[in-house]
């Protein structure tokens, strides 16, 4: 997840989003008229599991209330065809994300102050309002609507029985273009030939690595979750062969060998050169397709654990073979079923009252995914985060309340051990819109 959209990672700073000058500057508010719903963040705020699902989430939106979906560049447009009509401006009502669980507040110790807020006074001198979003069946059924041209901002990381009576549709919509069809097929014609039922894991390590679960799902699955999943899975199989995809392949293979797994390398998948360097504006955050072909072999297994990542969570969405879903889930200490149209996409860490403890958990969670070589590393990252939280508090107390507001909050022991810490509250808050 970019800082753009990172509740967590928001220091209070009234800086424009990189899309809003992306928007054409003859798209005056109200000056196209009819029916429009863009999404002129898509691709900014995440890279391709979260911006598929964001464009999921404006296909459904679209449909239900008859509007025309607008897209500004992005990289579906290259690897999937999509011909959706440009962002013909800045719409002057902004729907706000309050509906994922990735941007409820509960799950940010960081969050001290409304970050809705924050953008709303951003807009506010373009003509622009913000209203949030707190419904999720406005992505179910027609409902009133505050404008008939709005623009839909945040990661809109639904919970997919709101998406799951378009299912067909979105389905359809991921396949490839001719240009990549071929190497992909291939691909995935090899990899069958290695077995009966090709059986997919995907380990998210590298970034989640270092982050500390930051936003609080970015927890490190112990590997030994996945070799139990397996353990139990393989002998249901006759000549069942694993497909693995990870950015840790190093790290993760050794730990999978008795089972002899297959990457994208072994198949030999090469994109087209074009694939590698695509001409994508510069604040869109995924650069190229290097990643297509792991999720596309995601997308053709029989069976499939996934991690708490987005990436394959859509590769699980738009999967018509598998009839085994599985995911890493902390409260169950292991990979648990799931269905992929009727589930939240990210899982999250439970939360605490108390800082400290959070930050303990956070730690003991990082032990377990990554293992004793990096416990120096992990209480290195544990003592950042925490200093990290007490900042943002620091900076949103002296903004709400001046430096002799700071000194008072700094003298409460609540502004080092209480897990969530808010400043704003005298604010009045954005308009929501709800049934």
């Amino acid at each position: 997840m970019a800082r753009t959209s990172d509740p967590t990672g928001a220091r209070l700073e009234q800086t424009p989003r990189p899309w809003d000058h992306e928007l054409p500057a003859h798209g005056g508010a109200g000056a196209t008229g009819g029916r429009r719903a863009s999404m002129a963040c898509l691709g900014r705020t995440g890279q391709w599991g979260n911006s598929l699902m964001a464009y999921f989430a404006l296909k459904a939106f679209s449909e239900v209330h008859g509007m025309a979906a607008e897209v500004p560049r992005w990289i579906g447009q290259d690897l999937f065809g999509w011909r959706d009509a440009s962002v013909t401006g800045a719409h002057p009502t902004v729907l706000y994300d309050g509906i994922s669980e990735l941007c409820q507040d509960s799950h940010h110790p960081m969050v001290a102050a409304s970050l809705a807020m924050d953008r709303e006074r951003q807009l506010r001198p373009a003509g622009r309002r913000l209203v949030v979003v707190r419904d999720p069946d406005f992505f179910d059924r027609s409902m009133d609507l505050p404008a008939t041209e709005v623009d839909l901002e945040g990661p809109y990381l639904l919970h997919t029985r709101h998406l799951s009576r378009h299912r067909d549709l979105l389905r359809r919509m991921v396949e490839p273009v001719l240009a990549l069809r071929g190497c992909l097929e291939a691909g995935w014609s090899k990899l069958q030939s290695r077995g009966a039922v090709v059986i997919g894991v995907h380990i998210r390590r590298g970034d989640f690595d270092d982050k500390f679960s930051h936003q609080g799902f970015e927890f490190v699955a112990p590997m030994k979750w996945y070799r139990a999943w397996l353990d139990e899975l393989w002998g249901r199989y006759e000549r069942p062969v694993l497909f693995v995809a990870s950015d840790s392949l190093p790290q993760v293979l050794p730990a999978l060998a008795r089972y002899d797994p297959i990457t994208s390398r072994d198949l030999g998948v090469s994109l087209p050169a074009e694939f590698l360097r695509l001409d994508l504006p510069a604040a869109h955050l995924q650069r190229d397709a290097g990643f297509l072909p792991d999720w596309f072999m995601l997308t053709r297994c029989q069976a499939l654990a996934i991690s708490n990542s987005t990436f394959s969570f859509t590769a699980a969405m738009v999967n018509e073979s598998a009839s085994v879903f599985a995911r890493p889930d902390p409260r169950a200490n292991g990979l648990v079923p799931f269905d992929p149209w009727d589930s939240e996409p990210l899982l999250f860490l439970p939360t605490t009252r108390h800082l400290p403890l959070e930050v303990l958990r956070r730690l003991v969670m990082a032990q377990r995914g990554i293992g004793a070589r990096a416990t120096l590393s992990n209480v290195r990252r544990a003592l950042r985060w925490y200093a990290d939280v007490l900042l943002v508090r620091a900076i949103a107390a002296r903004r709400y309340s001046g430096t002799a507001g700071l000194l008072r909050e700094m003298l409460r022991p609540q502004f080092y051990l209480s897990a969530c810490r808010r400043y704003d509250q005298a604010e009045p808050g954005p308009p929501t819109v709800s049934p």
